[in-house]
């Protein structure tokens, strides 16, 4: 009875889903560092745990922006725990400030579209050796990024040469102020990331892309959209 009761298609099923979430989590490096709430919030902060496009360094780039933004304490630990001192020491992860909190800016999550126009960036400049930020706009319409032609709605792109590891290229972009206010800007809900090689002295090239929230945003958080509208 029992082995008929392990061997049912439902529970083999429930198994491989329960499977396929811890491993998206990726909570197997948190061990009796962090507490259970602490465990929670960065599992939270890995909302493109489940995006089949995002690769593993765009999600952890994405985890490490999202930690930044709402907990600033939590990051500098999660860094020095998995990075060690070379990264947790630097200036883009000690300079984030401790004041910031959840309540302040929202997790930014992850986007099908604004990724194809991350990566179409990353591809082309790649190919042309170019830098810059030259066509977004262009690139946000041609990939029906629509909420973006909203008046109130926030765009915003980082571009980032040279760099291959998720750590590397995070504190590369909050060691830039630029690149810093986008990554913390509190107008933004959904981002992109892309990479592709560069045909340069840099060889490789990362492409994030923000905007501000989507219709679902509006339908489902419209109480956080409206409160950093302004």
């Amino acid at each position: 009875m029992i082995s008929t009761f392990l061997f049912k298609p439902q529970l083999l099923l429930w198994l491989i889903v329960l499977s396929v979430f811890f491993q998206s989590c990726n909570i197997r490096f948190l061990g009796a560092n962090y507490s259970l709430k602490e465990k929670y919030e960065m599992i939270q902060c890995n909302t493109a745990r489940f995006n089949l496009l995002m690769g593993a360094r765009s999600k952890e780039i994405i985890r490490l922006s999202n930690l930044a933004r709402t907990n600033p304490d939590l990051l500098k630990k999660y860094v020095l725990i998995k990075y060690g001192n070379k990264y947790a020491n630097r200036s883009g992860i000690k300079g984030v400030s401790s004041n910031t909190k959840k309540k302040d800016l929202p997790l930014l999550k992850p986007s099908y579209l604004l990724w194809l126009a991350a990566k179409s960036h990353a591809i082309i400049s790649g190919f042309t050796a170019y830098e810059g930020h030259r066509g977004m706009d262009l690139r946000l319409r041609l990939f029906c990024n629509f909420n973006t032609l909203m008046p109130y709605v926030a765009r915003g792109e980082n571009c980032f040469y040279g760099k291959y590891k998720a750590i590397d290229l995070f504190v590369g972009w909050m060691e830039s102020s630029g690149h810093r206010a986008n990554i913390m800007n509190k107008h933004y809900y959904r981002i992109g990331i892309g990479g592709f090689v560069h045909f340069s002295e840099y060889r490789y090239n990362m492409v994030q892309n923000f905007s501000g929230p989507k219709i679902r945003d509006v339908l489902f958080r419209p109480h956080k959209v409206f409160k950093h509208k302004k």
